[in-house]
């Protein structure tokens, strides 16, 4: 059932094996056999508090990650939250209120709140490494790892590199495209923004 107000906007499911995991704007989370669609398991991961409906939305609305047999989930106004992929049992969660997604490294789990700060947490037991607050209001979107850095776009057109390791800037670039939603993808060399107008751009980090 939906609830009678949610977040514009959709989950996109995450598929890995023989496996679909999707989240929902009523807050629960759902892992499905590809190829059957016979659900393994759901459970309600987010919960409805406050007293508008406003303070009640518990969307569903980053994409889930697995990774290691773990399944990430984030909602908003509630937490992120880390599941065993087999069975859904809670290994660890943070009162971390997200919609826009998050990327990981082989140890850890980068989140972007949605008051826009971004934190690195452990992926295994989900303490807190670094959170950087720099960007309150900027709108930032999912990450994308870029060697030794975290980079993502903002509603201004701007590419910020944070080094993923300390969360301390280490670049700011204007594209002058316009407002930037998508994750930025990067292919080895290059990294490709693409504005909510259509401009694609190519950029390089300056190593020096």
């Amino acid at each position: 059932n939906t609830p009678p107000l949610t977040l514009r906007g959709t989950g996109t499911p995450t598929i890995s094996g023989e496996l679909i995991a999707a989240g929902f704007d009523s807050g629960r989370v759902a892992v499905i056999g590809l190829s059957d669609g016979q659900a393994l398991w759901e459970r309600m991961v987010a919960v409805n508090r406050g007293r508008s409906e406003v303070e009640r939305i518990s969307d569903i609305d980053a994409k889930p990650l697995i990774l290691n047999e773990m399944l990430y989930v984030s909602a908003y106004n509630d937490k992120v939250s880390a599941l065993e992929l087999a069975t859904g049992r809670t290994i660890w969660e943070r009162e971390i209120s997200s919609y826009t997604g998050f990327v990981a490294d082989k140890d850890t789990l980068y989140v972007v709140s949605d008051e826009h700060a971004v934190w690195a947490l452990s992926l295994t037991s989900g303490a807190t490494k670094w959170v950087q607050k720099a960007f309150r209001g900027r709108r930032l979107t999912v990450p994308t790892i870029v060697e030794k850095n975290l980079c993502m776009g903002d509603l201004e057109g701007y590419i910020h590199c944070l080094d993923r390791f300390t969360g301390a800037q280490t670049g700011r670039l204007n594209t002058g495209s316009g407002i930037l939603t998508a994750q930025p993808v990067f292919d080895g060399q290059l990294i490709y923004v693409m504005s909510v107008d259509g401009t694609v751009t190519a950029l390089k980090i300056d190593q020096g």
